[in-house]
């Protein structure tokens, strides 16, 4: 009785399913259901929707949409029929669900919790741009409005994310804790200063910084939430680059190529954070070390530039793409700055965010206003 696409742990290349069939093995036959083996988890074919979000919200590519867009849409299509609708506390539970591989029979699975936020984020927005499914925008909505709060609990004196409301609490050997953070980014700057401190908290108490296939979630997860940027690139320093072969892969690591994207990813975001729809210049990054990008892809389809010099950020130059409007935080706190457009064109802009309509294929600079 529910519709859309629920998907088990293994995926191999060109989508072969590498569980089928292996039932026989008799210490995992209690985590089958049919063929496929699911160790209770609801959240797989959700967690195979955060790349086509991430692509989708850099680039806004329409052609890619069509492309993913039935997945994405199937993927919905589940939750929708699956998360009990709880009138007394006006919210949407998730119910059986396994948190960790085979850990129970669950209620709210705080990845799952950040996953379903990220789908129905997703959906709507790829919905409206593509003009379909415009009836049913109004139901996504209310589940990305009203799915249940991440749970919270007290470990070791401080207030952190628990992995279940209703079961598991904690985990010591994985990442699954901050997991809706990134990659599933539902949490960011913008977030309430609280819920930013129990994730920073959350952080701390895993003390996950040396994971086989938990670090490329783990470092973007800490420079969203604004952890102490020298920790971040000690930690960086101490556990990959000394781990790392030249192509990236971290030395005797069995699960794959996940932990290429660990150093790459982690810097960018410290430099260029997108998250939310506002572009943050060196958001997370140590004021008094210089440092530079070119065209690092943001969220609208942006690609920015710029540079920070003796805990000064110099130029900044942004190329818009698909002619959205650009919201960037004021590079120069309680300054005015001067946009300058590629036609020549030069306007004032003052605040702490800024919003920039563009036009496809346009650059501008903004640059300290000198007043």
């Amino acid at each position: 009785g529910v519709r859309g696409v629920y998907y088990p742990v293994g995926i191999g290349p060109k989508g072969v399913e590498t569980t089928w069939d292996s039932a026989a093995v008799d210490h995992l036959a209690e985590h089958y259901d049919g063929d496929g083996l699911f160790f209770g988890q609801k959240s797989n074919a959700a967690y195979a929707v955060v790349n086509m979000s991430m692509r989708w919200f850099a680039t806004y590519d329409i052609e890619y949409a069509r492309t993913v867009y039935p997945f994405v849409n199937a993927v919905a299509q589940f939750w929708e029929d699956y998360l009990t609708w709880e009138a007394a506390g006006e919210r949407f539970i998730s119910t059986s669900d396994a948190i960790h591989e085979g850990s129970g029979s669950e209620t709210n699975p705080i990845l799952s919790l950040g996953l379903i936020r990220c789908v129905m984020r997703t959906v709507v927005d790829m919905s409206r741009e593509l003009g379909v499914d415009e009836e049913r925008q109004a139901g996504w909505q209310k589940i990305l409005d009203n799915v249940s709060e991440y749970p919270v609990y007290e470990r070791n004196g401080k207030r952190i994310f628990r992995l279940t409301e209703e079961g598991v609490d904690w985990w010591d050997d994985n990442t699954l804790a901050i997991q809706h953070i990134y990659p599933a980014g539902e949490i960011g700057p913008a977030d309430d200063p609280e819920l930013l401190q129990i994730s920073r908290n959350t952080i701390e108490e895993t003390d996950r910084w040396n994971d086989a296939n938990g670090m490329n979630s783990y470092y973007p997860a800490a420079v969203r939430v604004g952890y102490d940027p020298e920790v971040i690139l000690a930690k960086l320093r101490e556990h990959c680059q000394s781990r790392l072969h030249p192509n990236g892969f971290t030395i005797d690591n069995p699960h794959g190529i996940e932990t290429c994207s660990t150093v790459p990813n982690t810097i960018n975001e410290m430099l260029c954070l997108s998250q939310g729809g506002i572009i943050r210049l060196f958001f997370n990054w140590l004021r008094d070390r210089n440092a530079s990008f070119s065209t690092l892809r943001a969220h609208g389809a942006f690609l920015v530039s710029s540079s920070l010099e003796y805990g000064d950020i110099g130029h900044v130059r942004i190329v818009s793409e698909r002619g959205r409007t650009c919201r960037i935080m004021n590079p120069w706190p309680n300054e005015p700055a001067v946009l300058r457009r590629s036609d020549g064109a030069a306007e004032k802009l003052s605040g702490k965010f800024f919003e920039v309509p563009t036009r496809p294929g346009e650059s501008f600079a903004l640059e300290r206003s000198g007043q």
